[in-house]
């Protein structure tokens, strides 16, 4: 059902077999029948809601919003968008020569990374576009953290995106991805060798590096109280400070997919596509069964929700009290989702819309931890 003045949307499972009918009794209030049975529902005020849909043929990858809640997303086709909080429309703001995989809000600029070489920057007051990194090679990752803005080259190098003439530092092997610290002090990045490497920006050096970190890709890093966290096709979780001294260490049962962290929480999802989190002082460990592959996840700003898309459409949302919830948005795979704020997140669903999803509109249910 859809409400067609504010694009919410409401799914129920009417009746068995074939619904013969349905009526609305009031704005809120319909029944259903089929051939044994009348149901009588109450739909509830909060509910997942349209908030704008992406041009076909392009899918978005990644997500991410600046502090006025505005959504930047990449595309598949090299094409950058963003959904202004309000607006009901995807804004194209500039286009890749390949792939765009990777978005950052930089200094008031909505960037994307490209694998044309290419960062590209556009100032949404005057619509102007600029280059503002050619790396020469594939660029897989951007990041931003604190005022600062970096991007990685397939040839190894870490560019500071306010001096991109040449890396800041460099890796033996194609960097995967990068994180910049809240405060912007440091950032970390790991490669497809396993190695991590740390740079302090305002004294422009490298601090600690570890190679062979992970054995094989590091396939994310994050910052979260002044830590670090990396993750490996391993399937190994670290837990390291700002010199790469390790303080923790998780052995997962497969390779890690997806990291995401914040407020002393860590939130993974795993190639098996369960989905985890864990405290980074041991005080919890929540674990829930999927049975999908999982192809985008977020962690709330605060750290009590995971929320994982699936390849089945559907989206899947645990919390740190054990509890769990799904909810479905068609066939095919869910390709982004973040956390606007504490309360509710974007989904880039497979028909094309992104679609707001308030937390209080999902069905919550305890869950012992092994099965969803």
């Amino acid at each position: 059902m859809l409400d067609a003045v504010d694009g919410r949307q409401w799914s129920i499972h009417a009746t068995p077999g074939d619904s013969w009918c349905f009526t609305f009794l009031s704005a809120r209030r319909l029944f259903s029948c089929s051939r044994s049975e009348i149901r009588l529902w109450t739909l509830p005020e909060s509910a997942p809601a349209i908030v704008a849909t992406i041009p076909s043929p392009s899918v978005a990858n990644n997500v991410v919003f600046d502090s006025a809640h505005n959504a930047l997303l990449d595309g598949n086709d090299g094409r950058v968008y963003v959904i202004e909080r309000g607006d009901t429309r995807a804004q194209h703001i500039h286009t890749h020569d390949a792939l765009s995989f990777g978005v950052a809000w930089c200094g008031g600029e909505a960037c994307s990374a490209g694998w044309d070489g290419r960062v590209l920057c556009t100032d949404l007051v005057t619509d102007t576009v600029r280059v503002a990194a050619d790396v020469q090679s594939v660029a897989p990752w951007l990041a931003s953290g604190g005022n600062q803005c970096f991007t990685a080259a397939a040839s190894g190098g870490i560019f500071d995106l306010r001096a991109p003439d040449k890396p800041s530092y460099k890796h033996r092997h194609e960097p995967y991805r990068l994180a910049v610290s809240p405060d912007g002090r440091y950032i970390a990045s790991g490669d497809w060798g396993g190695d991590v490497v740390v740079f302090d920006i305002g004294r422009r050096e490298v601090i600690a590096t570890r190679e062979g970190a992970h054995d094989g890709r590091v396939t994310n890093v994050a910052w979260t109280d002044g830590l670090l966290v990396t993750s490996g096709s391993d399937g190994v979780l670290r837990l390291w400070n700002v010199l790469l001294e390790e303080r923790r260490t998780w052995r997962m049962p497969s390779a890690i997919r997806h990291l995401d962290a914040a407020a002393q929480t860590v939130g993974v999802a795993l190639d098996d596509g369960s989905l985890w989190l864990l405290s980074t002082r041991g005080a919890f460990t929540r674990h829930v069964e999927t049975g999908a592959i999982v192809s985008t996840s977020a962690l709330s700003p605060e750290g009590t929700f995971l929320a994982a898309g699936t390849n089945h459409g559907e989206v899947i949302v645990v919390s740190t009290d054990g509890r769990a919830a799904a909810t479905g948005f068609g066939h095919g795979h869910i390709s982004c989702l973040g956390f606007e704020g504490a309360t509710s997140f974007l989904v880039c669903t497979p028909s094309g819309r992104v679609m707001r999803v308030p937390v209080s509109a999902l069905s919550f249910q305890s869950t012992s931890g092994e099965q969803r």
